[in-house]
């Protein structure tokens, strides 16, 4: 059998090497038993064993049918392989086409899954995430777009993975980028786990959280409010005062004959006609018009701020009783509904095909998730609500961490750098020619043998 030389084409005879050819003489058996230890090529070990074969028992001549020389290409080619190498790897596309043995293949065989499961798992938590982002731009395609966005974040991983597999002379530094792009994906994505995931399977629970904290805060205001008129500090009386204080100071020191005095005593206690006007009108046509901004002197506008926050202090001290009663005996949803509507309308949805309420702006379901999350974590009696999301999490950074580990520890295989070895693909080929071109004299000579 003859070796051509390399970089021979494929198909060319030994007669057309040029001077410089190498002889060699490549047993058969041997070859064939390189081919059964193939992992890569057991397809072709189960084709040969398939082929239909004719035995001629006249003649003692054996024929089998030519196969598609193309079969080789086809095994691993087609819209269908190309979408499976993307969304699950195989051991074959984790290697290069130059060498394999099976313990090597079973290695990335190892290394492909594990990969494949470590971005699937953490695809699923990375949903709710870009769906609420988007909720507010793209409305009812946020959902299927955050899918499309997470599967191509996953296949993105995965390719980062394959790169970082190929450690060879020239290749270190896509090497490294490669791996250390797969390891911030995933500390991103596995950050994100244990949150995403409870947003998937506990959006109802978020939004009951959230709904106590908008009651809670919403009473709060009112009673702030209500201290504030209590102390006197509202901000309408404290700038009447002021302006009335500094209107009595300058008033003070002039004497009544001055000019300036009428201007000051107006604008402390209004005109002696709008007094007159006043006098015989009730508290709440005097309030209407303060209201109306209808009052001139600002002592007399103080005056009845005052009584007009007593009287809603009054008020508001009731709609606290109210509140508190009415917070021990129905839900949060229900009481914000009830007593604040606008600001329930403005926090929520009723999704009535559901029967469910959920929280309407996306940016607030992912602000409150993670806040409720951590939270949470802060208190061991609540810890036992989060079982499902922190094992979530804790699954996805064993997956993230072995996957790490195992590409690294697969690059510096030095099977590996032979898998990539061009010489060693060289070698392969010229083999594989030497085989081609011997095999119809082989075969010549056998039936000549059989025949005589």
């Amino acid at each position: 059998m003859t070796q051509l030389p390399e970089g021979s084409p494929a198909g060319s005879s030994p007669e057309q090497a040029t001077d410089k050819t190498k002889k060699q003489n490549i047993k058969s058996l041997e070859l064939v038993r390189w081919i059964e230890t193939q992992p890569s090529l057991a397809y072709l070990r189960e084709i040969a064993g398939g082929t239909p074969a004719q035995h001629d028992s006249l003649t003692g001549q054996f024929s089998v049918r030519s196969l598609d020389p193309t079969i080789i290409r086809k095994k691993h080619s087609g819209t269908i392989e190309t979408i499976k190498e993307l969304a699950l790897p195989s051991a074959r596309s984790m290697r290069g086409n130059t060498y394999s043995s099976p313990r090597f293949e079973s290695s990335c065989s190892t290394t492909a899954y594990v990969m494949a499961a470590s971005t699937a798992w953490d695809a699923v938590s990375t949903v709710p995430f870009i769906q609420f982002g988007l909720q507010g731009l793209m409305g009812v395609l946020a959902g299927p777009s955050a899918w499309g966005t997470s599967i191509a974040l996953m296949v993105v991983s995965n390719l980062l993975g394959k790169l970082g597999c190929n450690r060879t002379k020239g290749s270190s530094s896509l090497a490294n980028f490669g791996l250390a792009g797969f390891l911030l994906l995933s500390l991103i994505k596995t950050g994100l786990a244990g949150v995403g995931f409870e947003i998937l399977i506990n959006q109802d629970g978020i939004a009951r959280r959230y709904a106590s904290v908008v009651a809670e805060r919403e009473v709060a205001k009112v009673s702030r409010n209500l201290t504030e008129l209590l102390e006197y500090k509202d901000p309408k009386y404290m700038q009447y005062k002021g302006s009335c204080e500094a209107a009595r100071r300058e008033l003070s020191g002039i004497p009544r004959q001055d000019a300036r005095f009428d201007s000051l005593f107006r604008r402390a206690y209004g005109s002696i006609a709008e007094q007159d006007n006043l006098r015989p009108l009730t508290i709440d046509t005097k309030l209407g018009l303060l209201k109306n901004s209808q009052i001139e002197g600002e002592c007399t506008k103080q005056d009845l701020q005052l009584v007009l926050n007593q009287r809603t202090a009054d008020t508001l001290r009731a709609d606290l009783d109210r509140y508190r009663s009415e917070m021990s005996r129905i839900n949060r949803f229900e009481f914000l509904a009830k007593e604040f509507p606008s600001i329930f309308s403005q926090e929520f949805i009723v999704l009535k095909d559901q029967n469910k309420i959920h929280i309407r702006e996306g940016g607030t379901v992912i602000g409150q998730a993670f806040e409720q999350f951590f939270t949470r974590l802060t208190k061991p009696e609540q810890i036992s609500e989060l079982a499902v999301s922190l094992f979530w999490m804790l699954v996805s950074i064993v997956l993230s961490t072995l996957a790490v580990f195992f590409i690294w520890t697969l690059s510096r295989n030095k099977e590996m750098i032979m898998s990539h070895s061009n010489t060693l693909l060289m070698t392969r080929t010229n083999l594989l020619q030497a085989y081609q071109d011997a095999l119809p004299r082989a075969q010549e000579r056998r039936r000549e043998g059989e025949t005589k």
